[in-house]
């Protein structure tokens, strides 16, 4: 049954097959390919799923005076001590050199790459998203230098090395055009409540056709497992391992890889709403594998294509109220699709910034942000949201300006 709904979707066409990031990679020799694209042979292929770096510098920041790039300085936190049951944050003046900022976004924000050489002759890539933000990258993933395969409608693949590769041009995928396989639709079960998305088991396993593998508890002398995820109906947590109901009814009690055990390094889930949820195996419970996709993916991949400067409506603490138009949040993100990492109740997010509507510093520790849709949710463990968040930088009448975090009283943002 689950391969004619397979079947089934792939002939629909824009529930599948639109899902994959799409484009065509100009190679350096003149050459063009075009098609479903994956990064590395078993890494990123879907447009949720998420381009890291490091930004080569932080926006703006070279326009500042010499007083206000001093005032960022000062604002950082200096290094936390642990002494006893205390924990003591040293003076600025212990802290390291402003760093250039970390980016995430998902691969739906953008819509160019450029492999460029700095003046040191280190390759990057210039990062061109669909809001008309531009920057540079020469390190902090294995995104930069990874090896792009390109599916094509005839169904042969092409790789290619980015020392090959000139330019990548993304585009949506035509109607009908599959990709590499089709990914893991769940309804998944936890202690934190229940997630529908788009899955990666053990933050791997993200397609059908991949396998759960562990030795049966029942039969331990037999060689070890390998079953498809296209077989397996659900997964749930049991003692020693996990409990796997397979489409034909049959059940499995798997152990001894970190497929089925305590050495999982957990779940990620995708969905629309929230972005990626990062769910510790210690939390999840059980997860049943859908036939279709419980999101609405298209509207999200329209949505963030056309998602323009990030704007904001700032309250200070002493009353001022300022319109911040090309607002840089923390030293870092310039663009509603990039992704801020935070901890609520124990489970990490990568949420994009265009899915907040406003964030209130509530200590200096966590602040209270409210979503899009209503919810309020109060976040913790990340600099966006702590005394370490740099502060903010925006512009007025095509001068930038800087406020430090510590007098933001609400960010209101703009969408």
């Amino acid at each position: 049954m689950r391969c004619l709904m397979v079947l089934l979707l792939f002939v629909a066409g824009n529930v599948v097959a639109n899902e994959y990031i799409h484009g065509t990679v100009k190679l350096k020799s003149g050459e063009s390919h075009t098609g479903i694209l994956r990064w590395d042979e078993d890494e990123e292929t879907f447009w949720s799923d998420h381009f890291n770096g490091e930004k080569s510098e932080i926006p703006q920041y070279k326009t500042l005076s010499d007083d206000i790039k001093e005032q960022i300085e000062d604002a950082q936190v200096g290094p936390k001590l642990n002494l006893l049951s205390f924990k003591i944050t040293l003076s600025s003046v212990f802290a390291d050199d402003i760093e250039n900022p970390d980016f995430i976004v998902p691969f739906a924000a953008i819509a160019k790459l450029l492999t460029v050489t700095d003046d040191s002759g280190s390759r990057g890539l210039k990062i061109e998203l669909h809001n008309g933000d531009v920057f540079e990258s020469y390190e902090g993933s294995n995104d930069l230098n990874a090896d792009v395969f390109v599916k094509k409608s005839d169904g042969t693949t092409g790789e290619f090395r980015m020392k090959q590769i000139e330019s990548i041009t993304f585009s949506r995928a035509a109607d009908g055009l599959s990709g590499f396989d089709q990914g893991i639709y769940a309804v998944v079960d936890s202690k934190l409540g229940t997630f529908k998305g788009r899955i990666q088991w053990d933050r791997d396993e993200r397609f059908l056709k991949e396998a759960i593998d562990g030795s049966d508890l029942a039969n331990p002398e037999n060689e070890e497992l390998s079953i498809p995820l296209s077989d397996i109906e659900s997964i749930e947590k049991k003692e020693k391992g996990s409990l796997l109901t397979l489409q034909n009814g049959k059940q499995l009690h798997l152990s001894g890889t970190n497929d089925v055990d305590a050495d999982n390094r957990g779940i990620f889930i995708d969905t629309p709403e929230k972005g990626r949820m990062s769910l510790p195996w210690e939390q999840f419970k059980k997860m049943a594998i859908q036939e279709f996709p419980q999101n609405d993916w298209q509207e999200y991949h329209s949505l963030i294509s056309k998602k323009g400067k990030l704007n904001a409506q700032l309250t200070l603490k002493d009353g001022a109220q300022i319109s911040a138009k090309n607002l840089v949040y923390n030293m870092a993100q310039t663009s509603p699709a990039e992704m801020i990492r935070c901890t609520v109740k124990g489970m990490d997010y990568y949420l994009p910034l265009f899915q907040i509507k406003s964030i209130e510093p509530k200590s200096n520790q966590h602040a209270l942000v409210t979503l899009i849709d209503g919810e309020q949710v109060e976040m913790f463990d990340s600099a966006s949201f702590t005394e370490e968040n740099l502060g903010l930088l925006f512009s007025v009448d095509g001068v930038s300006k800087y406020v430090n975090w510590k007098d933001v009283k609400k960010v209101d943002f703009e969408h």
